[in-house]
């Protein structure tokens, strides 16, 4: 095994339907070790409660250059 973790990276999540949720649920509800989730959105109310409930919330926002910069060095 080449890498420690799978990364799956699901961008404009708020747009999955219903019955694409309903099909990751089971295995974001048990995920195997191996495994991450990052449902990448601007809408968090409109991802499914069920998925919404089983998962962190971590709001990013934009730094500005002069913010940055110190902190790549």
């Amino acid at each position: 095994m080449r890498d420690r973790y799978k990364i799956f990276i699901i961008d404009e999540a708020h747009m999955v339907t219903r019955e694409g949720f309903n099909a990751l649920l089971k295995i974001v509800e048990e995920p195997p070790e191996h495994v991450l989730f990052i449902f990448a959105t601007t809408e968090p109310e409109k991802v499914l409660t069920t998925i919404r409930s089983r998962t962190h919330h971590y709001p990013f926002r934009l730094l500005a250059p002069n913010v940055m910069r110190p902190l790549l060095e």
